[in-house]
Parts: C-alpha cells; structure tokens; sequence
C-alpha cells in the first residue's frame, strides 16, 4: 500500500487537536479548543480503520500485517508503560507520597485489557492494539476454517458452508 499524504495531513492536525485537547486552557477560550478539536480521537481510530482493513490484500498478507502492526504498537505501549512507570514513581518520590499499585493478578490482567497501569491517557494504544490482535486471529480462524474444507472434499457440498447461512427445507411428512 502507498503512503497517502492526504491521511498524513489528517494524521497531523489530528495530532495537534489531542495536544490541545489534553491541555488546559484558561477560560471560554479553552472550552471552546476542547470543544473544536474533540473529532482528534474518532479521525485516529478512522485512519487506523483504513489501515486495518487493507480490502485489496489476500488474507495471508493481512495476517502478517496484522501480526507486525500488533508487535509495533506492543513494542510503543511497553515503552511508554515504563516511561509513565518512571515518571509516576519519580513524581511520588519528590513529592513524598506514596504511589500504591496493586501488583494482584486479577489486577494486572484488568489493566492488560481495560488501560494503562499508571493513568488513563494509554487508552488509545490499548484500544488500537487489542483491535489488531482480535482482527488478527479472526482472519486466522477464518483462513483454517477455508483450509479445511479445500482439504475434505466431503464438506464441500453446498451445504455445509460455514461462511454462509443456507435456506432450510423441512422433511416431508
């Protein structure tokens, strides 16, 4: 797939509305910046949509892109996991409170799965990566699903289609 300027331009203004949105800005002045610049989020998760689906690839293509696109954004949210990691304990020690996280598994789980250990602002990464990695494996059961009936000949009848639903016609009493 080539690179669109287009999406890299919507990327950047995008870019710019989640800076703005996350920083206060006194007054009606500020209100009225998080108000115009609330589309940031929805554009992110559109563009990453577009990438996602990739409806001119085959399905072999797609997996392993969905495979390398979930390892990418792994690999960003463990860096910025330890970097918010630093910054919160850091934070705790100059300010001498103390930082409590609950280290339970139930716990670690909830957060591998629902956001960030540290605050709430990972969300996004969280949301973009759990989505690759569902797209991912339902494109690999739909591909086993394809190889198993190409390998029976015996499912191949009209059917037993498992992609499709069939008209049902019942006996004769």
């Amino acid at each position: 797939m080539t690179r669109n300027p287009n999406l890299d331009f919507a990327k950047a203004i995008a870019c710019i509305g989640v800076v703005i949105i996350h920083c206060s800005f006194p007054g009606m002045a500020g209100k009225f910046a998080v108000y115009l610049f609330k589309f940031a989020i929805p554009v992110f998760f559109m563009i990453s949509g577009f990438f996602l689906f990739r409806p001119d690839a085959p399905t072999n293509e797609k997996i392993k892109a969905l495979k390398r696109k979930a390892l990418h954004i792994f690999k960003i949210l463990l860096f910025a996991e330890l970097l918010s990691a630093v910054f919160f304990i850091a934070k705790a020690l100059v300010v001498k409170e103390c930082y409590a996280f609950d280290f339970s598994a139930g716990d670690i789980l909830i957060n591998c799965f629902t956001g960030t250990f540290f605050n709430g602002t990972l969300w996004f990464l969280y949301a973009l990566f759990w989505s690759y990695v569902l797209m991912w494996i339902a494109l690999a059961v739909v591909r086993f699903i394809r190889n198993r009936r190409t390998l029976h000949p015996g499912l191949a009848g009209e059917n037993t289609n498992l992609l499709t639903f069939n008209k049902f016609t019942p006996p004769d009493c």
